[in-house]
């Protein structure tokens, strides 16, 4: 007889026989609970985590404002300290400058003063300072004074009154004898006084020079052409406005007789640039005959020996020209460049050049000191016053 699923179920109860889930897998509680566990203890750590930084990010913040704080408070304490140095001497200055400006304000015998009355009036600022300078003594050209001291009072804006009372703080010895004795009252303005200050002391005035002074600057004789130019050069400099044809005319009056005078004659040049390149080969011809007196072949080359030291010499480290491949627009020759700036320290010297057989026996260099080029020709010359004409 087969058995009945229900009478088994009933028998099995009666039993105390637990049953089986057949449906759902057994899981064990202490598997479930474990996740839970671990996963507190990893929240609780963050969030510690998290708390402590915001604490280290509230802490930066404070000690970059006090920090701050700190930097103006010196920054603050430096400017104090320096307006306390300056201030001594700042009262010191402004002291003497309204001591001056008005003790003839303040003067019982004010009237008896050059100035105005509206001049008089005019009430010198508080921020104003009277221009630093070089007294005028009365000894030298007036002109240079004045326009020093109008180039500084313009910087601080002052109305004409007040010029007109700074003007006599810049003068000493003779000058300001020259000021109190001037009529009571006679200053209109700043220009009326400086037209009175010009006029007394025009004697001082520098004296103009003009073309004619040129004819008096000769080439001697036994007197090179070289020595000649340069002296005709330097005076040039001296005349403001020198018409070109008065200064070639008065060139060729001075020179003495000879092959450059027949050539600039037959042939004037039109500009003082042109006047520079001629002469360079006459000078450099000049030089070649003058050291042919003593050389029958006016050319000679180093004995084996003194070219062995050059050698030598050349072998040392010697600092090279930088060369440049773009060149600033001259108005003057690099000859008359030259003559202007050998003489000083801002031109380096050259650099060894190595004697070439063959080479031009009338055409000399200058710079290098030697014949096979000329100075206007010479490449190393002109870096180096490219290079002056760049570092300004």
């Amino acid at each position: 007889m087969a058995n009945n699923p229900a009478n088994d179920l009933n028998s099995r109860l009666e039993e105390g026989t637990p049953l089986k889930n057949t449906d759902a897998t057994p899981t064990s509680p202490k598997n479930t609970n474990k996740p839970k566990e671990d996963k507190q203890p990893q929240n609780t750590e963050i969030l510690d985590a998290i708390r402590n930084q915001q604490d280290r990010l509230k802490q930066l913040v404070q000690e970059a404002k006090h920090q701050q704080e700190a930097e103006k408070d010196l920054q603050r304490e430096t400017r104090q300290r320096r307006e306390l140095e300056d201030k001594p001497l700042k009262l010191e200055a402004d002291l003497k400058t309204k001591t001056i400006l008005s003790s003839r304000e303040d003067s019982p015998h004010k009237d008896q003063d050059p100035f105005t009355k509206e001049i008089m009036k005019a009430k010198v600022p508080k921020d104003f300072k009277a221009p630093n300078m070089t007294p005028y003594d009365g000894t030298f050209d007036p002109s240079h004074h004045l326009n020093n001291f109008r180039s500084r009072i313009y910087l601080t804006d002052a109305s004409d009154a007040i010029r007109c009372k700074a003007f006599p703080t810049t003068l000493t010895k003779t000058a300001i004898k020259w000021f109190d004795s001037l009529s009571p009252r006679s200053i209109t303005s700043f220009d009326d006084l400086a037209k009175k200050f010009l006029a007394r002391f025009s004697i001082q005035k520098d004296k103009a020079k003009h073309a004619l002074s040129l004819l008096g600057i000769k080439q001697r004789d036994r007197k090179s052409l070289c020595s000649y130019m340069e002296r005709f050069n330097k005076a040039c400099l001296d005349i403001q406005n020198l018409p070109t044809e008065a200064a070639i005319m008065d060139l060729i009056n001075g020179l003495r007789e000879g092959p450059f005078s027949h050539s600039i004659s037959k042939k004037q040049p039109t500009s003082l640039n042109e006047v520079q390149e001629r002469e360079e080969k006459y000078i450099n011809t000049e030089e070649n005959s003058r050291l042919g007196e003593t050389s029958k072949t006016g050319f000679s080359y180093p004995h084996r020996d003194k070219d062995k030291e050059s050698r030598k010499k050349e072998d040392q480290p010697i600092e090279k020209h930088r060369k440049y491949h773009n060149y600033t627009p001259l108005r003057v020759s690099l000859v008359g460049i030259y003559r202007e700036i050998c003489n000083t320290e801002k031109i380096p010297p050259p650099c060894p050049i190595k004697h070439k057989r063959g080479g031009s026996q009338t055409e000399y260099c200058k710079y290098h000191q030697i014949y096979g080029h000329s100075t206007n020709e010479c490449y190393d010359l002109k870096n180096v016053i490219e290079k002056l004409a760049r570092e300004g």
